[in-house]
């Protein structure tokens, strides 16, 4: 059986499955048999679906299963963002190690699979994409003085990812704003160096001058965090709508040697909950947890 999975726009947990008819890929087409895939990214209407519902996008490993592509082989694994479902047709050109989806040009290419740590390279790849980037900008921040880092949505997994990174590689504080059942999260580890909610903003611990990096997207949060912190930020970085998009060539080395180091630290902390099979998959999905898997 090959399905799709769709989500009640006006009620994200309201979850159905639909089967789907597998259609051989055309020329210039490959066609992926999905092998594990986690939540939804929150790309908005990337892949379309029926009136008045979605097809997530998610981050997943698949398998090429057809291929109409010359330099695109049969049986290569690989990383990208698809819809949610077993299977997934899509216009791709090779790009590097890898390919794009020529439709979706915007989205992170599809690169080779590394063979170990699936699971959490599934949950933590768009992460990691969207939050690398953000690391090497605030590493020249530090560099041009800045002391500290104040980071919205630090709960979800691009701000555990990205707090990590900066742990790792830069000498900044970083202090996460989140929920107040979120706090101790926040503080535990591969997490903040400290945490506080929107209502502690001005006890909020950092060392001047210090940089704003919005994971929410929320513009009245941001307004709020500069109303109360004015004096102590010298910068602001607006990626609460950011998506996980292709690293530079000259990046791509530290990018692997980064994310292994992560990978090998998290699994320390992560537990995986993998949730197999269509029925399973949809029963979870409405709700799940930061670091499910669905194996379709």
């Amino acid at each position: 059986m090959t399905w799709e999975l769709l989500c009640a726009v006006a009620d994200p947990t309201l979850v159905r499955l639909r089967a789907t008819t597998v259609v051989g890929p055309r020329p210039g087409e490959v066609r992926l048999t999905v092998e594990r895939f986690t939540a939804d990214l929150g790309f908005g209407d990337v892949f379309p679906a029926p009136p008045g519902f979605r097809r997530p996008a998610v981050w997943a490993q698949a398998r090429v299963a057809e291929s109409r592509v010359a330099g695109i082989a049969v049986g290569d694994r690989v990383h990208g963002v698809v819809p949610a479902g077993s299977d997934h047709v899509l216009s791709a050109a090779p790009a590097g190690n890898g390919f794009v989806d020529t439709e979706h040009a915007y989205l992170a290419p599809f690169l080779p699979a590394e063979p170990d740590h699936a699971d959490l390279r599934t949950v933590f790849g768009a992460a990691f994409a969207t939050a690398f980037p953000l690391a090497l900008v605030l590493e020249r921040a530090a560099l041009r003085g800045a002391k500290s880092v104040l980071l919205t949505g630090a709960d979800g997994v691009p701000g555990i990812v990205l707090a990590d990174l900066l742990a790792s590689d830069t000498d900044l504080l970083t202090v996460g704003l989140t929920t107040p059942d979120a706090v101790e999260f926040t503080r535990g580890p591969g997490g903040c160096d400290d945490a506080v909610t929107p209502d502690d903003l001005a006890a909020a611990p950092l060392l001047a001058p210090a940089v704003l990096v919005d994971l929410t997207g929320d513009p009245r949060l941001v307004g709020r965090i500069h109303r109360v912190l004015h004096d102590d930020l010298a910068h602001t970085v607006l990626a609460g709508h950011a998506r996980p998009s292709a690293v530079p060539a000259r990046w791509r080395d530290r990018y692997r040697a980064s994310q292994n180091r992560f990978l090998r630290t998290a699994a320390g902390w992560v537990s995986v909950s993998r949730h197999s099979g269509p029925d399973a998959v949809a029963q979870r999905y409405g709700e799940p947890g930061f670091a499910d898997v669905f194996l379709p």
